[in-house]
């Protein structure tokens, strides 16, 4: 999937790239990104699987604290 990196106000920030879905996100879902390969490949338990980003969560609602 290619994901779009967001800032905290929502806004895009920096180059999209893509990931791996682990958790079947659809189009318009902000996702949590896991971007290290090392982990990533612990993840799917391959050390030989050339993956940088592994998409690992459905991001349901945000809540900022101020202060």
């Amino acid at each position: 999937m290619i994901v779009q990196p967001l800032d905290l106000a929502g806004k895009e920030e920096g180059k999209d790239y893509l990931a791996i879905d682990t958790v079947e996100a659809g189009k318009g879902d902000r996702v949590l990104v896991m971007k290290e390969g090392g982990s990533a490949q612990i993840v799917l338990q391959d050390k030989e699987i050339p993956v940088q980003a592994l998409i690992l969560g459905i991001v349901d609602d945000i809540d900022l604290a101020v202060g």
